[in-house]
């Protein structure tokens, strides 16, 4: 029998939560479990009010896929549930009335990286004696430089104070090489307009 994501699941909204929910992973499950998904799909299609909906042949590959392929199979159905609220938010971007199968697996893939790294500072926070939920403190903050995400009090994964450093700079370098980029070009560009 198909089980309701929406309705088992409704107080997990956090990946921390999927991740701690006591349950089997979709490779263990018994029952219809790419019926469940199937169902899920196409409320998906549906709450996007896609122009093209996806064929009932999408619904099976991808419903398939999730349940056999290495790569989704160790998902939680929480794990789905938090998934495709995030897409019915648009936090991976907006099908304009259309979603197929490889714009849905690379929503998907986006997820698995959110969810892969939020379990690795799980285990890392574990290791360290943090406890799970709660923001670094000042004194903390010097153990979590390897952390890129923490999860706030209420539960939303945030990007530590390292990690946005680290970003900006980042940015920051790649302008300039940018602006440094077009500045030859512009002098190669003049260069070879004095020369003409």
């Amino acid at each position: 029998m198909a089980v309701s994501l929406s309705k088992r699941y409704q107080s997990v909204t956090t990946i921390a939560q999927a991740f701690s929910f006591k349950e089997k992973p979709l490779a263990r499950l018994q029952g219809d479990v790419s019926g469940s998904v199937k169902i899920h799909l196409s409320a998906l299609a549906r709450f996007l009010n896609l122009r093209q909906t996806l064929s009932d042949d999408h619904i099976d590959f991808i419903a398939d896929t999730i349940v056999t392929d290495e790569n989704y199979r160790w998902l939680k159905p929480a794990d789905l549930k938090i998934f495709f609220d995030r897409i019915k938010m648009g936090r991976y971007g907006d099908f304009y009335g259309n979603l197929n199968s490889i714009s849905f697996f690379q929503c998907l893939d986006k997820y698995m990286m959110e969810r892969n790294a939020e379990i690795e500072r799980l285990r890392v926070e574990e290791s360290n004696g943090h406890r799970a939920g709660i923001a670094p403190d000042d004194k903390d903050k010097d153990k979590q430089t390897t952390l890129s995400y923490y999860v706030d009090k209420k539960g939303n994964i945030q990007r530590t104070k390292q990690w946005l450093d680290a970003e900006e700079k980042r940015m920051a370098e790649a302008e300039a090489i940018a602006k440094e980029t077009e500045r030859k070009q512009n002098v190669a560009a003049y260069a070879k307009h004095k020369n003409s």
